[in-house]
């Protein structure tokens, strides 16, 4: 699965999760070269690519909806 992360109407990048439950996070090229981007996050900086394990993703769950909602798109 792969959501698409957006600050206002920019992408900022894609988020992935994989079958093992492992996720990662990739800046897209536009966001990470322009002279104004930012990271999203201080743990994710902009020099590399986000990825953890299944416990460690407290950025991203924060960020989704919650109940049904979250079940939908998850």
């Amino acid at each position: 699965m792969s959501l698409q992360v957006f600050y206002n109407t920019r992408l900022a990048g894609t988020l992935h999760q994989y079958e093992n439950s492992r996720i990662s996070f990739e800046y897209s090229r536009d966001w990470a070269d322009t002279a104004d981007s930012f990271p999203i996050s201080r743990s994710i900086p902009l020099s590399g690519n986000y990825e953890r394990g299944t416990t460690d993703h407290r950025f991203f769950a924060n960020l989704l909806p919650e109940a049904a909602a979250r079940e939908t798109i998850c």
